[in-house]
């Protein structure tokens, strides 16, 4: 069941939303996320990487809702 605790933000490491949401990983590799941002929050890795954080934050928690069968 979804809880409000499961959306991803800003300040959450990027190797840890990888390992506790799997179905996130197509969307990192998609955005071309480089192996050296994983131990960032993804607020930091999303600047590094040139990705806006909004767009890289609803990608997750869509990835994550999707596999979940929640609505969007």
């Amino acid at each position: 069941m979804f809880q409000f605790k499961d959306v991803v933000c800003g300040k959450d490491i990027v190797s840890d939303v990888r390992d506790h949401y799997p179905e996130t990983e197509p969307v990192f590799r998609k955005l071309n996320m480089r192996a050296i941002c994983y131990d960032l929050p993804i607020r930091n890795a999303a600047r590094r990487s040139h990705v806006h954080l909004d767009d890289l934050l609803v990608e997750v928690n869509e990835a994550i809702y999707k596999a979940r069968g929640i609505p969007v």
